[in-house]
Formats: structure tokens, sequence, C-alpha cells
């Protein structure tokens, strides 16, 4: 059975009361219960980790790699500036998925400087709760590709990136690249 892990970064755990007008109202622990019910539907285990600390995430991920099939990674502000999580995101050899609640770009300056992206296999933000969803849906379908004898799979360079703002929210397909 395949394997997702959802790692949540800094202050992600105080999700539902940090900043609700920005971030909603659905707490870590709620967004973890629909992540698992999506989960056992398509037949996959996902388990989920919240560190506050760069240098945890970055262990985890080193120390899941061989445990897991891909990653859904909402690394909050590392994503913006954590050169070091985006090199172990490169390090490890299965398919990460960043995910963001809002629109970074449209949030400033710094936000729309995503460093991780680059070393991920796709991005989606804008979507609220449903961008952990999109990022967990497109993790199992990246794990199904990579499942032996799969005639199915995608070129393996496309990095998908879907972006949103709510209802106007849309899905753009990145170049290839040549990374995860």
């Amino acid at each position: 059975m395949p394997r997702v892990l959802v790692v949540y970064g800094p202050n992600l755990n105080l999700l539902g009361e940090r900043e609700p007008h920005v971030y909603g109202h659905d707490t870590m622990q709620a967004i973890n219960e629909r992540l698992s019910s999506l989960a056992q539907r398509e037949g996959v285990q996902v388990e989920f980790y919240q560190s506050n600390t760069e240098g945890a995430i970055i262990d985890r991920l080193q120390q899941s790699r061989k445990k897991v099939d891909a990653v859904v990674l909402n690394a909050g502000a590392l994503s913006h500036y954590s050169y070091a999580l985006r090199d172990a995101i490169a390090a490890i050899t299965i398919p990460v998925i960043e995910v963001h609640m809002t629109n970074v770009v449209a949030r400033g300056e710094f936000r729309s400087n995503l460093v991780l992206a680059p070393a991920c296999k796709g991005v989606v933000y804008g979507f609220g709760v449903n961008s952990f969803l999109l990022g967990l849906r497109a993790a199992i379908d990246l794990t199904k590709e990579r499942e032996p004898g799969n005639a199915g799979a995608r070129e393996r360079g496309a990095s998908p990136i879907a972006t949103g703002d709510g209802a106007r929210g849309r899905a753009v397909k990145r170049r290839k690249s040549g990374r995860r």
C-alpha cells in the first residue's frame, strides 16, 4: 500500500486560531481528518508530522525517504528562504508536493519567492484547505505512476502547479524542468 507523508512547518499547529481571516477556521487536526478520509478511500496510508523547526523537518524528510512514496509539504515561511530545506528535498528520491493554503504570490513580495518549488514535483496554492487535498491527490497519482508496470505514467519532467484564489482558481502547467 502506498504511503504519503504530510508535513506541516512552522506555526501551522496554530491553524484555526492563527489569523482565521487569512487561513480559515479549520484546525490542523480537522485537515488531517479530511486527508485521512481521502487516503482511506484511495487505498493509501497517510502519516502526519508538524514541526516549528527547520532542522527537524529536514531530519524527518531524510528519515522518511525510504519509508514513504511521496510527501505533501506545507513548510510555511520556510518555503520563502530555506535553501537547506530545498537541498534536502532535492536530495531525496521521492516526489514532494509543496502546498500553501493562500495565494502566496499575491500576499507580498517576499512570499512570491518560493525557493522550494524548483526541487518539488509541483506546487499547489490558493485553495485553502483544498490545497492539502489537491496536494494529496497529486501525491497519490504520483505513487501510482511509480508502480512497476504502469504504462500510463505521465512524462517524468512535467511539474504541475495549481494556483487559485477561491472561486477564480485556475490550474497551469509549468514547463519541463527535469526536476521532481
